[in-house]
C-alpha cells in the first residue's frame, strides 16, 4: 500500500472526511443541508469565504467516481456532521456505504456504516473497535498491515504512520477507495448544514 494521504498535512488539525454512495445532493441531504442553499464553488478557498443567511456548519461535497461522494467540513465545534452515527445511518440506507474519519487536535477516528448500521469504529491510535460488528474488517484490516483490535501485530508500514494516516489507510481498505490530493482540487458544491 502506497503512503496514504496526509490530511493533517492538507488541512490542519481540524477536519472531517466522509465517502459515501450517491450523488452530491442526496449526501448533503442525508447531512441535513438543503439543496437550495447549495452553491458552486471552484475551490475550498473559494467555499471558505461564503455565508449564508441560515446558521450551520460549512459542508463541501464533490463525486470523486460513479456514485461515490466526498464531503469535507472543517468546523467541528457543534460535532463533526459526518461523523454522527445517525448521519452515516441515513447516507448508508439505502444499501450503500458511509465511512468518515475526523480529526481534531488530539484525537483521531473512524467510523464505517453500511445499511443504516454503524457497523466499525476504529481509533487509529489505538486499534480499539467498536460498533455492531466490530470484527467484520479484522482480517482485512490484518491483511493490510493493521494490528489486531488489541494492539497486537501489525507491519512496520503501518505502525510508522501517524494516525491520522492510519485512518485514511484504514478507510482505503474499508471502502476500496484511495483519497488522492487531486480528489480534493474541486469543483465543490457547498452548503450549510443544519445539523
Amino acid at each position: 500500500m502506497a503512503d496514504p494521504i496526509d490530511l493533517t498535512g492538507m488541512f490542519g488539525e481540524g477536519w472531517c472526511v466522509t465517502l459515501t454512495r450517491g450523488d452530491v445532493f442526496e449526501a448533503l441531504s442525508g447531512m441535513e443541508v438543503d439543496p437550495a442553499d447549495c452553491r458552486p464553488v471552484p475551490t475550498l478557498a473559494d467555499a471558505a469565504g461564503l455565508t449564508w443567511p441560515v446558521p450551520g456548519v460549512l459542508l463541501v461535497a464533490r463525486e470523486i467516481g460513479a456514485g461515490l461522494t466526498l464531503v469535507l467540513e472543517f468546523d467541528g465545534s457543534t460535532g463533526w456532521v459526518g461523523a454522527d452515527p445517525d448521519v452515516l445511518a441515513v447516507l448508508s440506507a439505502t444499501g450503500g456505504m458511509a465511512c468518515s474519519i475526523y480529526k481534531n487536535p488530539n484525537r483521531e477516528e473512524l467510523s464505517y456504516a453500511a445499511d443504516a448500521d454503524l457497523v466499525t469504529g476504529l481509533d487509529p491510535a489505538t486499534f480499539r473497535r467498536w460498533g455492531s460488528a466490530p470484527e467484520r474488517f479484522d482480517d482485512t484490516l490484518r491483511a493490510a498491515g493493521f494490528p489486531g483490535p488489541d494492539g497486537d501485530g501489525g507491519s512496520s508500514d503501518i505502525l510508522g504512520l501517524p494516525p491520522s494516516q492510519r485512518a485514511v489507510a484504514a478507510m482505503t481498505v474499508l471502502t476500496g477507495t484511495a483519497l488522492t490530493a487531486a480528489m480534493f482540487d474541486g469543483p465543490w458544491a457547498a452548503g450549510p448544514s443544519a445539523h
